[in-house]
């Protein structure tokens, strides 16, 4: 049940990053990360909340994200994605 929550707040924080509102984007992801340590899509969640900040020119918070993402999920599908468009 706590991973449908995780889901349908990462859901509104998708929803804002679409309609190019990242600091609302944000405070919905940081507070799934927070509410939520165990959610099964925190690594989606970490490469969302750096993209956000990115947006936000928030770079240096960016690469911390994206640091514990590749350390926490090396083998993701969202790791090698934020290594591809790094470049």
């Amino acid at each position: 049940m706590r991973d449908r929550l995780a889901a349908h707040e990462m859901g509104v924080g998708i929803f804002y990053s679409r309609f190019r509102l990242p600091q609302a984007a944000v405070k919905r992801f940081e507070g799934v990360l927070a509410e939520y340590p165990d959610f099964s899509g925190n690594d989606e969640l970490l490469y969302r909340l750096a993209v956000a900040y990115r947006r936000l020119d928030r770079g240096e918070e960016a690469d911390q994200t994206l640091a514990r993402l590749r350390e926490s999920y090396p083998a993701s599908d969202w790791t090698r994605r934020a290594a591809k468009e790094a470049g």
